[in-house]
């Protein structure tokens, strides 16, 4: 972050604004979720996700500008968005007969994922002599994935599961993701 940090000439609030972007675009672009699956299915909703994920990781990789970073993560983070806020319904039309198992898989993935990344970044850095190639080269695993899912399309048959409706549930403000609502 050190590198980064300076590449960018970023104060301390910088850097924490550069951190937090995702998490705010999560937040922010969760309702788009039930939208995505109702115009395009929960399989191609996800898949939509990965690849934004995948395409805006990628772009990191043009450059050390402050605008640039904070946009890729902006994105990166309203895929995040999609793709996660979706799961759940996946895991209720898919494995009703086990939930709790299939989010603890999904769930432990992305815990892993983000110690993986956290740990394996810098030292990235160091191999590769760059921080936005190591911050871009995440984006094969976001491929990887989106392949993954992509080849998963008959055996989750997703088709017949209906998309999330965006309902505001009783005493919570502003419409929310709510499977089964």
């Amino acid at each position: 972050m050190d590198r980064s940090r300076a590449d960018l000439d970023l104060t301390v609030t910088g850097v924490a604004l550069l951190t937090t972007v995702p998490t705010l675009a999560m937040g922010v672009c969760a309702p788009l979720a039930a939208v995505t699956a109702r115009r395009f299915g929960l399989h191609r909703g996800v898949l939509l996700g990965l690849v934004v994920i995948a395409v805006a990781t990628a772009a990191r990789l043009a450059g050390g500008s402050t605008w640039l970073q904070l946009t890729c993560a902006a994105v990166v983070g309203a895929g995040i968005a999609i793709a996660q806020t979706l799961l759940p319904a996946v895991v209720k039309g898919c494995f009703a007969d086990r939930p709790g198992m299939a989010t603890g898989i999904y769930t432990a993935g992305l815990g892993a994922g983000g110690a993986v990344a956290a740990g394996v970044s810098a030292p990235l850095t160091d191999f590769l002599g760059s921080w936005p190639g190591a911050l871009a080269s995440w984006s094969v695993l976001a491929l990887a994935g989106g392949l993954a899912w992509a080849a998963s399309r008959r055996s989750l048959a997703l088709d017949r599961v209906a998309a999330p409706r965006a309902r505001t549930p009783p005493g919570c403000p502003g419409a929310m993701i709510w499977p089964g609502g």
